[in-house]
């Protein structure tokens, strides 16, 4: 779609997205650095039981985001299907329902990690309504670090992604096109975790009570 939009509009700003062929096009981060860091958030909690929620398979973003974080966990030795992964669809409800049917199959983990905040937000309210107490029982890391991660109950820690950096120098990139001008262009941005309270070291002498 992007490549047939592109052909009729080539000044087309590609934001968060990374399309092959487009390079031009597109300001994006390296979502599979971005699910390295999300596994590494866990592990480095003493996280090895982990059960993910996933946005759809056709979202690459997503793909990248579950192959970093898999690529991790497999060189501590934790095999991708021995983790428990449901498709929440980038959604609130999608989250809320993935933990239901991960209770109703007695799926046990302490390190949980989603591949978007609506989806933690979600997961976060369903934990909490069924008594499973965040982070002291289960861990949740989110992705992308929207404002929305800020107010959550507890907490959520993130992956965060500099939306207004790639915006706006998307929209450098277009001026500059379009009317001839020379703003400066970055297409590097730099990810990092945003550290909050829904996650803590699950090693029972670091607990919180």
């Amino acid at each position: 779609d992007f490549i047939a939009i592109q052909r009729q509009q080539p000044r087309l700003a590609i934001i968060n997205r990374t399309v092959p062929g487009l390079d031009e096009n597109c300001f994006s981060v390296d979502h599979h650095v971005g699910g390295k860091l999300a596994a590494q958030a866990l592990l480095s909690h003493g996280h090895r039981r982990f059960a993910v929620i996933a946005g759809p398979e056709s979202a690459f973003d997503n793909v990248c985001r579950l192959d970093g974080f898999f690529a991790v966990l497999g060189e501590r030795g934790i095999a991708r299907d021995s983790v428990p992964l449901l498709d929440g669809g980038f959604s609130f409800a999608g989250g809320w329902a993935a933990i239901t049917d991960f209770i109703a199959r007695g799926v046990e983990f302490t390190g949980l990690f989603c591949a978007n905040d609506e989806m933690a937000t979600g997961a976060l309210s369903c934990l909490q309504e069924h008594g499973i107490r965040v982070p002291q029982d289960v861990s949740v890391v989110g992705y992308d670090n929207t404002v929305m991660a800020g107010f959550t109950s507890p907490r959520l820690t993130s992956v965060a992604i500099p939306m207004c950096e790639m915006g706006a120098n998307g929209c450098h990139w277009l001026l500059n096109q379009c009317f001839g001008s020379d703003l400066a262009v970055r297409r590097r941005f730099p990810i990092e975790v945003a550290w909050r309270a829904s996650v803590v070291d699950c090693r029972p002498e670091n607990l919180p009570g």
